[in-house]
């Protein structure tokens, strides 16, 4: 398991490494919100959520709101 803090300036965004196949990431939003892309489709995650995804495939994470996004993602790895 990976637990990692993350920072997201407005505007700004990062993109993520697809992880092994059966791998699962969960996105925990402290502050702000995230969009989400994962495989081509669009989620908005707001303060206070969380959401899970097959982190196998092509993901990113951006900030479109009006403060720094902060939250937490945690990778489930599947060996």
């Amino acid at each position: 398991m990976e637990i990692d803090h993350f920072e997201i300036d407005v505007g700004q965004s990062l993109v993520g490494v697809p992880h092994h196949p059966g791998t699962q990431e969960y996105i925990y939003v402290e502050k702000g919100r995230v969009r989400m892309h994962v495989d081509g489709e669009k989620i908005i995650v707001p303060k206070g959520h969380v959401f899970t995804f097959p982190a196998d495939q092509k993901h990113s994470y951006y900030n479109d709101g009006t403060s720094a996004c902060i939250g937490l993602s945690v990778v489930s790895l599947q060996s």
